[in-house]
């Protein structure tokens, strides 16, 4: 019954806690005219406690792709955390819209290009703007495990050529 559906998926640690915080104080209350569905293990410390008639908790890791239909756009609100956020690649493997905040991205600059970059007070005003540009194969194929790990065994067999020729 919402004409606007938005994702976001992550496992319960202290990052995406506080980006589902975030959602709930800041977003969600301001957009009650699009439903919110917080994906995974991070809805867990805050399924019980959330009265907002927007917003739907679904802990069901393997539920992921019944919220990759049509309307839904995926969202990547981290503000803190230590490495990449993966439920970005995820999104754009399954073709979902995507926004995230700057912070959100580190590590894939490469596809800023196919993501609406906002800042986290914006996300409210931005949810109906969300592009959605054509991420190309060769560009998610990079990050594919096939890829990496041909590529580190490439890396081995030449460390083991080097040694070969120097014994």
């Amino acid at each position: 019954s919402f004409p606007r559906r938005c994702l976001y998926s992550g496992s319960n640690v202290v990052h995406n806690c506080l980006a589902v915080q975030l959602l709930l104080a800041e977003v969600a209350p301001r957009r009650p005219d699009v439903a919110f569905v917080i994906h995974g293990s991070c809805a867990l410390p805050f399924q019980n406690a959330c009265k907002l008639k927007n917003v739907f908790f679904d802990p069901d890791f393997a539920r992921f792709r019944d919220y990759t239909a049509p309307g839904f756009v995926g969202l990547n609100t981290v503000t803190t955390g230590a490495g990449s956020n993966l439920k970005l690649l995820q999104y754009l493997c399954h073709g979902m819209p995507v926004m995230s905040t700057p912070f959100g991205m580190r590590g894939f600059e490469d596809l800023i290009t196919y993501v609406s970059l906002v800042e986290p007070a914006q996300i409210p005003d931005m949810i109906d703007q969300v592009m959605r540009p054509p991420v190309p194969p060769q560009v998610l194929e990079a990050y594919q495990w096939s890829t990496i790990a041909s590529g580190m065994l490439d890396s081995y067999r030449r460390i083991l050529a080097g040694r070969q020729g120097a014994a």
